[in-house]
Parts: C-alpha cells; sequence; structure tokens
C-alpha cells in the first residue's frame, strides 16, 4: 500500500502553483472573466430578486427565478470542470497546446462532468439520509432520557459524528477523483479507483487539504474584505429584517459599477486558487502512483 508524503506533496503543489502562476492564468483568464461577469450582472442580481420575492411570498416568481439560476450555475459548473481538466492536466505534466486559450471538451472534461455530477448527487442523498438517521436516533434518545440537557446535546453531537463520516468519504473518495479521471481509462466514473488508492491515506489526504484550503479560505476572506469595501457595511445586512435584501442588491449594484476593479482581482486570485486546489489532487495522486512518483518535489 502506497503513502502519500504530507511534506513533499504540500511543497510540490505550492511549487507547481507559484511557478506556474502565469501558465495557469493563461489557461483559466477567459473562464474566469465569464463566471465572474456571470455571477456579477446575472446570479448576484437574480439572488436579490430571489430573496425579495421570498419575503413578499411569491413563489411563482421565486420557482421562475430558481429555474434561470440552475441554468446559469450550470454553465458555471461547465466552466469549472474544464479548468480542472486542464490545471490537473498541466499538474500531471502535460503542457496546454495554446498556453493563453484553453478549452477542453474532450472525453476527459465529459467524464469528469458526468462524475462530479454524480458525485453531487450522491452526497446530496446521504445528507438527507443523515439529516433523517439524525432526527430519528435524537427523537428516540431525547425521549428516553429524562435530562434535559442531555437531551438537547445528543442531536448535535449524533449530526456531528454522521457529518463527519460523510467529509472522510467525501475526501477519500473526491480528492483523487480528477487526476484518476484524466490519466487512467477503463475505470469508469472513476469512483472505485479513488476509494482504492486512498485506502489508508486519509489523514494524509486531510491534512495536504487542510494545508491548501486554509490559505485559499484566507485568501478569499481578503478578497471579501476587498468587496465589503466596495459595497459597503456587511453589518448592516443583519441590522433590519430587510437589511440582507437591501446589502445583497446594493453589492450588486457596486460590484457592477466596480467591475474594473473585481474583475482583474478575480482573475488574479481565481489563477491562484485553481493552482493550488487542483494541484493538490494531481500531485497526492504522483504520490500514489508508482510510474508517475518520480521526484515530485522537482516537477517542475
Amino acid at each position: 500500500m502506497e503513502r502519500i508524503p504530507v511534506g513533499a506533496t504540500i511543497g510540490a503543489i505550492y511549487n507547481f502553483a507559484i511557478e506556474n502562476f502565469w501558465r495557469v492564468l493563461g489557461m483559466c483568464w477567459l473562464a474566469i472573466v465569464l463566471r465572474t461577469l456571470l455571477s456579477i450582472y446575472f446570479i448576484l442580481p437574480l439572488t436579490s430578486r430571489m430573496q425579495a420575492a421570498t419575503a413578499a411570498k411569491d413563489f411563482a416568481a421565486v420557482g421562475g427565478d430558481m429555474l434561470q439560476l440552475l441554468a446559469a450555475e450550470a454553465f458555471s459548473l461547465v466552466l469549472f470542470v474544464m479548468l480542472c481538466v486542464g490545471v490537473t492536466r498541466l499538474a500531471l505534466g502535460h503542457k496546454p497546446r495554446w498556453p493563453f486559450l484553453y478549452v477542453a471538451l474532450g472525453r476527459d472534461f465529459w467524464r469528469l462532468l458526468l462524475s462530479v455530477l454524480v458525485f453531487s448527487l450522491l452526497c446530496f442523498v446521504l445528507l438527507l439520509v443523515a439529516a433523517v438517521v439524525a432526527g430519528g436516533i435524537a427523537g428516540l434518545v431525547g425521549s428516553a432520557v429524562a435530562n434535559v440537557k442531555v437531551a438537547s446535546v445528543t442531536p448535535f453531537v449524533i449530526a456531528f459524528l454522521i457529518y463527519g463520516l460523510l467529509f472522510a468519504f467525501a475526501v477519500r473518495l473526491g480528492l483523487l477523483l480528477a487526476p484518476v479521471i484524466v490519466t487512467e481509462r477503463g475505470v469508469g466514473l472513476g469512483f472505485g479507483r479513488s476509494w482504492n488508492l486512498s485506502r489508508g491515506n486519509f489523514w494524509r489526504l486531510l491534512a495536504v487539504l487542510l494545508a491548501v484550503l486554509l490559505p485559499l479560505v484566507a485568501i478569499n476572506l481578503l478578497e471579501l474584505a476587498i468587496v465589503t469595501l466596495l459595497t459597503g457595511d456587511l453589518g448592516s445586512a443583519f441590522a433590519s429584517p430587510g437589511g440582507l435584501i437591501a446589502w445583497s442588491q446594493g453589492m450588486s449594484a457596486q460590484m457592477r459599477g466596480h467591475v474594473y476593479i473585481y474583475l482583474p482581482l478575480a482573475i488574479a486570485v481565481g489563477a491562484a486558487s485553481y493552482g493550488i486546489i487542483f494541484g493538490a489532487g494531481a500531485f497526492a495522486y504522483r504520490a500514489l502512483v508508482p510510474a508517475l512518483r518520480t521526484d515530485i518535489a522537482d516537477t517542475f
């Protein structure tokens, strides 16, 4: 059973993201621009409209807007999967044919898109089942235990345990999915192969994931802080019942007004983020597959 060298893998991920920042930006800029403009000019205004319609209990309008939102999110997912294929291939050593314009709609893209959709549906179903099971167990315990404090804490403990198991399932199955799909043939949707590769490596995969996610959270919080400076006080969103709607509408308008600032920021943050997060799966995979391992610290 192969073991992921955590330190060397994390080092390889950041080495790749730093040294290939301009390559990743060249591959990703068009998709990032499209996703950002879609968010600013369509998804955010649509979300604000849905919030207002929900507050007014106009559920017919909410239903119509929901269909439009799903279509927009589907297009955004297509762009995201396309980027995932491209950056994953780059991290696995395949240089793009066109370094400043990347569009991938080949076999790898469609396989990964199908895998992501099935994986998302599977996680959604498991979350629903987990919620029902947690609620049922909590109800049984609550009726059997006389201690009010114990009965009130029990649902949270049960939910924590169940969602922890689901998180472990997602880490083992999801992190290696893209490199498996991009590299191997005859593995179907890649779930079985990803599960087998990650056996005995959950804690190592988790360490790698945390090492890349925590900086990304910090980067995105910084981006949120800049957006908040442009769009007004976030605290006003919670000052009154209609505050969130008013703040969302104001944020949408301000982002459109400052698109010349937000768009370059989104491109830079997106390129750095995609290089790190997609590189994580690729280099974890390289560490687990002997034929690709070589010296992962000296890949680029």
